[in-house]
């Protein structure tokens, strides 16, 4: 999917990527409400096959590529692993002041492993908002304002998700450079690499090499929003 355009929000067209995103949610929304969903998750998933970002959402589906909750899971396990330091540390007589930074990276990961979801859906939350003001002006509405504003906002979550992945990745490579994460394998992911079994005893971050590569950042983004809300509907659709 390309970036769209900064500067004209009345051609930040809806890509077909943002449409199902939209979907989803709705269909969502008639589960919770108990009421008919409009379309099913095949139909969903079929949509998902047929768009650019199938190749991406298939290797996150296998997880080929790292998911949400392997990033999740990979920041509180190395918070784990550095308070177990911290604490060894702490016995030897070690006090808080020296390690003050050891404290300092593991309090950064424990937010890492809330912080990236968050960002995941405030982005997603302006695709829902250009999604309503694309019908808010077929209806007739001038929007031209309301499509800036969201623009800015869209802009401002993406760079935030981004300087959240990046912040993760940082504060790895600075736990491993002072001896934090002893026997740890820690796996600095790009594409055309193919994750490992046993992932969940190992830490999994962005490489700098995909960290600096925004649209690669917002594809994936958007994908693990299609992937989980399709989980969710699957979940909410076997109990009725």
């Amino acid at each position: 999917m390309k970036e769209k355009p900064p500067n004209n929000p009345e051609s930040s067209s809806s890509t077909p990527e943002d449409s199902i995103v939209a979907e989803m949610h709705s269909c969502l929304e008639c589960l919770r409400n108990g009421d008919a969903v409009p379309k099913s998750t095949e139909e969903l998933h079929f949509e998902i096959e047929h768009t650019q970002s199938a190749p991406i959402f298939g290797q996150y589906e296998t997880h080929a590529i790292p998911q949400l909750t392997t990033l999740e899971h990979s920041a509180l396990f190395a918070a784990d692993a550095i308070a177990r330091e911290i604490e060894m540390h702490k016995k030897e007589g070690v006090s808080e002041a020296d390690l003050e930074e050891e404290s300092k990276i593991e309090k950064i990961l424990r937010g890492r492993s809330k912080a990236i979801g968050s960002g995941i859906r405030s982005y997603i939350r302006t695709i829902l908002r250009f999604q309503q003001l694309a019908r808010l002006r077929h209806g007739g509405r001038d929007v031209l304002k309301q499509f800036e504003e969201t623009d800015h906002q869209r802009r401002r979550a993406h760079n935030a998700l981004i300087e959240s992945l990046t912040a993760f990745t940082k504060a790895i490579e600075e736990a491993k450079e002072i001896d934090l994460l002893k026997d740890i394998p820690v796996i600095e992911w790009q594409p055309g690499t193919q994750l490992p079994d046993g992932i969940e005893n190992q830490i999994v971050v962005f490489s700098h090499r995909v960290l600096s590569d925004r649209n690669y950042i917002r594809d994936w983004a958007i994908v693990a929003e299609l992937y989980e809300r399709l989980k969710e509907i699957e979940q909410l659709e076997k109990k009725k």
